[in-house]
């Protein structure tokens, strides 16, 4: 069944799968623009009056999870049986927080910036706020959601500042102030990250690989850092804030290398560890096998400089083949 078909027939027999209460409402599929990607958003209509909002499921991976297997009843069960759960568990509570994205107070507690690639989301950018920096674009969150184990947040778009009064300057100026106090920046030497993993697996070999990492003097060998938030989420967008690289890039005595790892955090390394074009290579490697699309920051590695305090793009595959 190609993709087509699986949407149609998903749509047309959900709520068969749902339980008896929730099989009058209305069903709906509507495009929806995320970072790097748009897909196909699925939710259940509800009454005006009702106090319930519907969670978003995204048919795509749906549709990925039924590849795998070919097995459309145990997919729509699957399906029917998170919807419901959500429903259940979050529906009064995300119906609540829909209100509170136009309310003033709330907005200015809890918007938030996000650093994502600029190029790979053109048609979104336009309906967004944001701040271009080389191939790159920070934009504004609502924090809807969060814990130690998910997040949830909306992006801000031109409607939702012109209906709060507020301009784009105010904008990314209370943004960034939340950022520091929600998500504030965390520079660990990679070592130290490694070692915090490998801790946490309970492997065989964990303890050996640690041990290894400190025999060879990896903290003073590669000088290499990973910047990210304490939380884990949007660290990313710490990589244009001199006020934290000039004191790293001072104590290596150094310009600095930027990787950029995910929207949640990026390697920094000394100018004199390696070439900018094979760091590209080592990027563009990870990005394509490991890190997740709607994770992804870019294929580029940037530049900073010590002495103007700018950042650059020191290389990038894609300007390579042009070129």
């Amino acid at each position: 069944m190609n993709y087509t078909a699986f949407k149609n027939k998903f749509k047309d027999s959900f709520l068969d799968y749902m339980p008896q209460k929730y099989q009058a409402l209305g069903v709906s599929i509507a495009k929806v623009s995320k970072v790097n990607q748009t897909l196909d958003g699925f939710t259940l209509i509800f009454p005006d009056d009702s106090n319930y909002a519907s969670p978003l499921i995204y048919l795509n991976q749906i549709y990925d999870d039924y590849l795998e297997n070919k097995d459309f009843e145990t997919v729509m069960r699957k399906s029917a049986n998170a919807m419901s759960s959500a429903l259940d568990n979050y529906a009064i509570e995300i119906k609540n927080k829909s209100k509170e994205l136009l309310n003033i107070n709330y907005f200015r507690e809890n918007v938030v910036c996000q650093l994502i690639n600029a190029t790979d989301n053109q048609e979104l950018l336009n309906e967004l706020p944001h701040i271009a920096t080389c191939d790159l674009a920070m934009i504004c969150r609502i924090i809807l959601h969060c814990n130690n184990n998910s997040l949830s947040a909306v992006m801000v778009n031109h409607n939702i500042i012109e209906h709060l009064g507020i301009t784009e300057d105010e904008l990314f100026k209370i943004a960034n102030r939340n950022t520091l106090r929600l998500f504030p920046p965390k520079l660990r030497k990679l070592s130290e990250v490694l070692e915090n993993m490998l801790t946490t697996q309970n492997d065989l070999h964990s303890e050996d690989i640690c041990s290894a990492i400190k025999a060879n003097d990896l903290d003073n060998t590669i000088q290499m850092y990973v910047l990210g938030s304490s939380t884990g989420s949007f660290g990313a967008c710490y990589m244009t804030c001199s006020e934290i690289l000039q004191p790293l890039a001072d104590k290596l005595n150094s310009n600095l290398f930027i990787l950029p790892s995910s929207i949640h955090e990026v390697i920094l390394i000394s100018e004199s560890f390696c070439d900018a074009n094979h760091l590209s290579e080592c990027v563009k490697f990870v990005n394509d096998n490991h890190v997740p699309i709607d994770e992804k920051l870019s294929d580029s590695v940037y530049f900073y400089d010590r002495i103007s305090k700018e950042i650059s793009i020191a290389s990038s595959l894609s300007t390579q083949k042009q070129s």
